[in-house]
């Protein structure tokens, strides 16, 4: 883009806020509106449990795949015109959803909604950073998780209360209004702008790539104990050596997707990693809950909507007290802080049981959710303070995949495992006992993830102390 931000006028710049955080909303709430849905699904196409997990997993799956995509096309010709292209999009996948009569076609249309989601997330962080003044940059982009935070928090409350009244349909119909007023405000508010000048054709062979490492990977994970182990394999075999053909490409060709040489910093390698740990343990929340709400303790999903909205509402709440409180000396031991607090919430939904009742599972849902809130704004302000002056649009956009990708493995994994442990896929409704039983078995494999998240960001912690320490001897000795 070649306008600068400072020379913005005001009131178009909050035109274009206010566009952006409405599409932040919208694509979140998309996200999390439809997991409260899953037993409803199962009713009401109807389904299997296996199969209307594809509702969430092609959203996720067509996200991640195409979110860098996304990205590097509104570089080359404006964010303007993709972002446009993918409301239109979303806003169209979302009426196909909404008439789709099986399994199948829910999927298909939800694989384009997340398309269509990709292409408007891509360039939000770019739209706002061209336009907002500079003194609001910070504040403005901050805005932006608080928007996420809502449409994830909101989302399940509108599913749950939409399907309890007017049926599962009506939750797609709401996304593709919200599209339809995203792509509005888009064609009013959003800039004209340029995308840079490029001398290099669009990497093609690396887009397809990366789009099969990602496909090939949630369907190795999907075939985990329904199909032959050679299949899983081949899959799981078929997205690494994709992943590989990528990261090579994009290390030697002319004009990549993306440029590997972040990577070298094992700091921020660190950040990314657990930002991709920390989503799954979110996502196997969103997955479990409106099983355990609705059978172990006997709520309709309208209550069970509202109960998981309190996640997102503690961190939407919560966000700005936290950046307030961290300053850079602080962004560290916040996010061991924060991981932390995850990991006691995770645990305590381990030891979960019907007869605690609301209040013992929204106690686990705060400590989880204040945990989480606190890491995100800690790993995410550390990684933008690590990163060079002009890489940190590029770590911004690999902090995004990386939670995209975690949620998508995440929602994988835990739909797997739970169906395992339940039969949830074989049962209309689930027992009370057996559905406890899941939740806390499944939390227990949660919790050596969120383990491990903490022990890197303990081992990170600790070495960058030992550094710190032996820095006035080398000065000495020299």
């Amino acid at each position: 883009m070649t306008q600068a931000a400072d020379s913005a006028p005001l009131p178009a710049a909050r035109a274009t806020l206010v566009t952006v955080l409405l599409s932040a909303f919208t694509v979140t709430m998309a996200t999390s509106s439809v997991n409260v849905l899953l037993p409803a699904l199962v009713t009401g196409l109807p389904a299997s449990y296996g199969s209307v997990q594809w509702a969430v997993i092609a959203y996720l799956g067509s996200l991640a795949a195409f979110v860098l995509i996304g990205g590097r096309l509104g570089d080359g010709i404006g964010h303007r015109p993709v972002f446009i292209a993918g409301a239109l999009g979303f806003s169209l996948a979302g009426i196909g959803c909404a008439l789709a009569g099986d399994a199948t076609s829910l999927a298909v249309s939800r694989g384009m909604q997340g398309l269509g989601a990709a292409c408007v997330l891509s360039g939000n962080l770019a739209l706002v950073a061209t336009m907002a003044p500079a003194n609001r940059r910070g504040a403005w982009i901050g805005l932006l998780g608080s928007a996420s935070a809502v449409g994830t928090g909101l989302g399940p409350a509108l599913g749950g209360l939409l399907a309890q009244h007017w049926g599962w349909s009506s939750v797609f119909q709401l996304q593709a209004l919200f599209g339809a007023a995203v792509l509005g405000l888009a064609v009013v508010a959003l800039p004209t702008t340029r995308g840079h000048a490029i001398s290099q054709p669009f990497d093609f062979i690396g887009a397809l790539l990366l789009v099969c490492a990602i496909t090939a990977w949630v369907l190795g994970l999907r075939s985990a104990g329904q199909e032959p182990v050679a299949v899983t394999a081949a899959l799981l075999a078929g997205s690494l050596l994709s992943c590989l053909g990528f990261a090579h490409g994009q290390r030697h060709r002319a004009n990549p997707l993306l440029d590997t040489g972040v990577y070298r910093n094992p700091a921020i390698r660190d950040c990314l990693l657990q930002n991709l740990l920390v989503a799954g343990v979110v996502m196997s929340a969103l997955i479990i809950s409106p099983f355990y709400l609705t059978a172990a303790l006997g709520l309709d999903l309208a209550q069970a909507g509202l109960l998981m909205a309190v996640s997102p509402a503690v961190v939407a709440v919560s966000s700005g007290t936290v950046g307030r409180w961290l300053t850079p000396d602080r962004l560290a031991p916040g996010s061991a802080l924060g991981l932390f607090l995850l990991l006691v919430g995770v645990l305590g939904l381990s030891l979960l049981r019907p007869w605690m009742g609301i209040a013992g599972y929204l106690g686990c849902v705060v400590a989880t959710a204040l945990g989480y809130s606190i890491f995100t704004t800690s790993n995410n302000g550390l990684a933008m303070r690590i990163a060079p002056a002009g890489a940190r649009g590029q770590v911004a956009g690999l902090l995004n995949l990386s939670r995209t990708l975690g949620l998508l493995t995440g929602a994988t994994v835990i739909s797997n495992l739970f169906d395992a442990l339940t039969g949830a896929s074989q049962q209309e409704l689930l027992p009370p006992e057996i559905a406890a039983d899941g939740l806390n078995c499944s939390y227990r494999a949660v919790a050596l993830v969120a383990a491990t998240a903490l022990g890197l960001r303990l081992r990170a912690l600790i070495a960058g102390r030992s550094a710190r320490r032996q820095r006035p001897d080398d000065l000495t000795s020299s």
